[in-house]
């Protein structure tokens, strides 16, 4: 319901005065969430670049209401999920987190952490959560912290969710010796094209997409009722999802690519979404179909978007090889048990297939 109520908001914006209030000024870093009625449309991480009576894709006729609020970003830290005494420790680094600004556990690292304890359970091992500032990320730094704070840790398998690869990349690149293999899930290797559309200023569509201005009017009302269930967010730490990004070199350590896609290709596909939206989330399924829609309707776009998760297209979260192709969308990759397991299993099975070629070779 509150999809279709946001929907109407947007669209019957256009009745009203342009007027947008801020209730008090923001200093760096500060969140602005801007409201129209009651219905938070838009998030921006204040960082001195954007006018915050003009932030980008609230180019609209309602009177908008911005709230300031203070926040204290996360540190880098490990926090248990589940010890067993194992020797093999499991480490989830969790995605871009557009609400860690209302408190270091959020519902999206709370889900993480009930998933994973029932996955330590059963496999008996070990699990950790590296949590970090997502909104003004900094991959490099917090990989860094990651290698020191788990530098007495042996045999470590990274699961990495999304952003969280990116951190995964930086964290290979260094060459570690506990980090046996990484779990990428849905992470955009070479970005997203959602996060130019975000970045790009509204005035420079046409040049940048090569679309008109009604219709990059409708791509940005579109971005904000597809981001509905969770808020569209504009933060520095987007930056580094940018689409065309040039990933690190991971292949020194054993990795696999746990990669999703949403089928919208006929009525067939309407079971398993209406499947995907009772089993897991509603509003993140709408959402993710409805971004899919969005990018795959823009020309510059479609080629690149004609295969994704919602979020990331697969071409993207596929760099590097090593795939494993699930009828998934985004939160599915860190959701389904199902595909976790079966992303452990393979990493798994290549770092004993690596062991045994070692051994072969040490006795030759």
């Amino acid at each position: 319901m509150r999809f279709f109520l946001v929907a109407i908001v947007l669209l019957g914006v256009s009745m009203f005065g342009f007027n947008i209030i801020l209730e008090s000024t923001p200093t760096l870093y500060d969140v602005v969430e801007y409201y129209a009625g009651d219905w938070c449309i838009f998030r921006m991480v204040y960082d001195g670049t954007v006018d915050p009576y003009n932030p980008p894709l609230l180019e609209t006729n309602a009177t908008v209401i911005g709230k300031v609020i203070k926040w204290q970003k996360p540190e880098e830290k490990l926090a248990e999920i589940h010890k067993e005494g194992s020797s093999l420790n499991l480490v989830v680094i969790h995605g871009m987190d557009p609400r860690e600004y209302t408190g270091e556990m959020t519902e999206y690292k709370k889900e993480i952490e009930k998933v994973f304890e029932e996955i330590g359970e059963r496999l008996r091992i070990n699990v950790y959560l590296f949590i970090y500032p997502t909104l003004l990320a900094d991959p490099e730094k917090s990989a860094e912290r990651f290698i020191d704070l788990t530098k007495d840790m042996e045999n470590i398998i990274i699961f990495a969710h999304s952003m969280g690869g990116i951190i995964a990349e930086h964290i290979a690149a260094k060459h570690p010796g506990n980090v046996k293999g990484i779990i990428f899930a849905g992470t955009p290797h070479l970005g997203s094209p959602l996060a130019n559309v975000l970045f790009t200023d509204p005035d420079r569509y046409e040049e940048e997409f090569l679309i008109d201005k009604k219709t990059a009017e409708n791509l940005r009302a579109a971005l904000l009722i597809s981001y509905a269930g969770f808020s569209a967010t504009y933060a520095p730490g987007y930056r580094y999802l940018l689409w065309q990004r040039k990933p690190l070199d991971f292949s020194n350590v054993p990795f696999v690519n746990l990669v999703g896609t949403i089928s919208l290709d006929s009525v067939e596909s309407i079971p398993g979404i209406l499947l995907n939206i009772m089993t897991t989330s509603a509003w993140d399924t709408l959402g993710l179909i409805g971004l899919k829609l969005l990018v795959s309707s823009v020309s510059t776009m479609k080629d690149d978007f004609e295969e994704t998760d919602g979020m990331v297209p697969c071409k993207s979260a596929s760099y590097g090889g090593n795939v494993l192709v699930f009828d998934a969308d985004h939160e599915d990759l860190y959701k389904r048990r199902d595909i976790i397991l079966e992303g452990l299993s393979y990493i798994l099975f290549r770092i004993l297939e690596n062991e045994v070629i070692l051994k072969k070779g040490g006795s030759q």
